[in-house]
């Protein structure tokens, strides 16, 4: 079979047997519940400089703030697990498929999935916001949210191929570290992913630090790294992330 068909079929089986599984229930939970508090927030500003407050703190909080890394975290681990838990692997690994296709297939079913919910939030909040330019932000935002997807994808099937209780440690790894180590206004953050997305986005959002100085866009303050430095880390981290996936998943037993 050849390898695009191959990779194809794999992003297929994945939408399948994970996409739709139950788990997913609890990412719209957490997809709707952020489109009801920033949406109502939005439609309550008084002005478009009230609006785009909103919108910065709904990135902090929102796409770029958990949902991008709760997603990746029930998204990747699924990419490897599902199979190796589930019994499947043994069948899958045994057909006359290439390594890389099967690999390939599910790390971009698995992105692409991260990258839909995070993005359809993304889109309902920022249509809600209607500030000026809003269009044009959006896109621009859709960046560091798309990496996000990627990177957080790549980390998670990393450590799915390492660990064999995934789920457990990378939920801690998200709560200490990517979600407060990454707040406070030391350099430690720069350890962090979400520091390097947030100042991917907040070089992407009009007006900078000084569109916000209160509530979460204040965090905005402590971001002191550029656009194009944080966008090299992020990608670099992610190749390398891919990278460590495959030669571990290459020699992945069922």
């Amino acid at each position: 079979m050849r390898f695009g068909r191959a990779a194809a079929l794999m992003a297929v089986l994945y939408m399948r047997t994970v996409v739709r599984r139950r788990g997913s229930w609890i990412v719209g939970l957490m997809a709707l519940a952020v489109v009801a508090l920033f949406g109502w927030a939005v439609l309550k500003a008084s002005d478009d400089a009230a609006r785009l407050e909103v919108y910065r703190g709904f990135l902090i909080i929102g796409p770029l703030g958990f949902l991008v890394q709760f997603c990746g975290l029930l998204y990747g681990v699924a990419a490897v697990s599902e199979d190796r838990d589930g019994g499947t692997a043994a069948y899958i690994f045994s057909r006359p498929l290439p390594r890389s296709a099967i690999f390939l297939g599910r790390f971009a079913a698995a992105a692409f999935s991260v990258a839909l919910v995070t993005s359809l939030v993304h889109l309902a909040v920022a249509l809600l916001a209607r500030f000026p330019g809003g269009f044009a932000v959006f896109l621009q935002v859709e960046i560091p949210i798309l990496a996000g997807a990627l990177c957080y994808t790549a980390l998670f099937m990393l450590l799915s191929t390492v660990v064999r209780k995934p789920v457990i440690i990378g939920m801690l790894w998200l709560v200490v570290w990517e979600l407060l180590v990454a707040q406070v206004p030391w350099r430690i953050k720069l350890l962090t992913v979400k520091y390097h997305l947030l100042s991917l986005a907040n070089g992407l959002v009009p007006g900078g630090a000084d569109a916000g100085r209160s509530g979460p866009a204040a965090l905005f303050e402590v971001l002191e790294e550029s656009p194009t430095d944080a966008g090299i880390v992020v990608s670099v981290l992610t190749v390398l992330a891919v990278a460590l996936a495959w030669a571990r998943y290459r020699r992945l037993e069922p």
